[in-house]
């Protein structure tokens, strides 16, 4: 039962500490994609102006004690604040499952797994590719969209570019970057998991024989 326990607890961490990873790598990757998408071209914005305003945007998302989103050089309407703001409680919401799950997580390592545990890694370790195959026949977009109805209550997550022009600088491709690597920080660290609980199991029958 405590193992059960500490399995949930496992799943929760490597799931919040992945997406935890892809939001800190998402700031590098988007001074990254403004060249490699050419953000720049269609935002009519230089990338000083670019990066200031989505560092504000991060900083604002990831620091509790900035209560007040004000971007210089984009305007937001009261329903793309909503979401926003949703985004922020989201994102320490993630943090705290992370450091709650992390002792759980580092006591389910040490303890010994049978075979049902690894069986329910390697369910874990395959599920992104169930995933993958659905997003190939509907498009990336069926699966934020989901994403979103999913996660928030409202539709302010539809932003309007008229009133909420910071839309124009954050493409879908870039969100599609973003969920490639949270998959791929999500798959190595089951792939992990999964070899260590084959490595324990292979140990325990050979000290049994």
């Amino acid at each position: 039962m405590k193992n059960s326990i500490k399995l949930i607890f496992t799943v929760l961490f490597v799931i919040s500490f992945s997406v935890c990873l892809t939001i800190i790598l998402a700031i590098p990757l988007y001074r990254f994609d403004i060249n490699h998408l050419k953000i720049t071209e269609y935002a009519y914005q230089t990338k000083k102006t670019l990066m200031d305003n989505f560092t504000v945007l991060m900083k604002y998302l990831l620091n509790p004690n900035i209560t007040r989103l004000n971007m210089p050089d984009f305007k937001s309407s009261r329903e793309g604040l909503k979401h926003f703001k949703d985004v922020k409680n989201l994102f320490q919401l993630t943090f705290i499952v992370m450091l709650v799950s992390l002792p759980f997580f580092l006591s389910f390592i040490k303890c010994k797994l049978s075979l049902i545990y690894r069986n329910v890694l390697k369910m874990f370790f395959y599920l992104p590719f169930f995933l993958g195959i659905f997003t190939l026949f509907n498009g990336f977009d069926s699966i934020f969209i989901a994403f979103h109805k999913l996660v928030f209550s409202d539709d302010t997550w539809i932003f309007n570019p008229y009133t909420d022009p910071v839309i124009t600088i954050l493409p879908e491709a870039y969100f599609m970057h973003c969920f490639i690597i949270f998959i791929l920080i999500y798959l190595l660290i089951f792939y992990w998991l999964y070899k260590l609980a084959e490595r324990r199991m292979r140990s325990i029958k050979k000290a049994s024989q």
